[in-house]
């Protein structure tokens, strides 16, 4: 397990279906995303972790975390057949904001964990 008095409870939001485009205008599918909890360790970026990012999303709010748990990034075509998958990157919540999971990285190690960049998603202007 990862590292016990720092770990935080934190709610994920998963997207298992695409949109559509309707009249050639693309339309998000409006279901209900999955919505489960995880045991992670949030932590700050560093000036090395930036370098995961591309240059101009470095000025937005970035952490990473650590969780057993894994968590999904949608990487262009990668669909293989129709088994249901991520059609966005998770979207997870920290302190009243939402965060979408940018790059995960795994570590199979003596204990198996992921270590995830988030980058912090915008509200829509109105």
């Amino acid at each position: 397990m990862i590292g016990g008095i720092f770990l935080e409870t934190l709610t994920v939001n998963r997207y298992l279906y695409a949109g559509s485009y309707v009249s050639g205008v693309y339309t998000d599918d409006h279901r209900d995303p999955l919505v489960f909890n995880i045991q992670a360790s949030i932590q700050p970026v560093t000036g090395e972790d930036m370098l995961h990012f591309p240059e101009g999303e470095r000025t937005t709010t970035l952490l990473k975390l650590y969780t057993e748990t894994p968590l999904h990034n949608v990487v262009p075509g990668t669909q293989i057949d129709s088994t249901p998958r991520p059609t966005k990157s998770d979207i997870v919540l920290y302190n009243g904001r939402k965060y979408e999971v940018h790059k995960v990285m795994v570590y199979d190690c003596v204990r198996p964990h992921y270590k995830v960049y988030l980058k912090s998603v915008l509200p829509p202007e109105a």
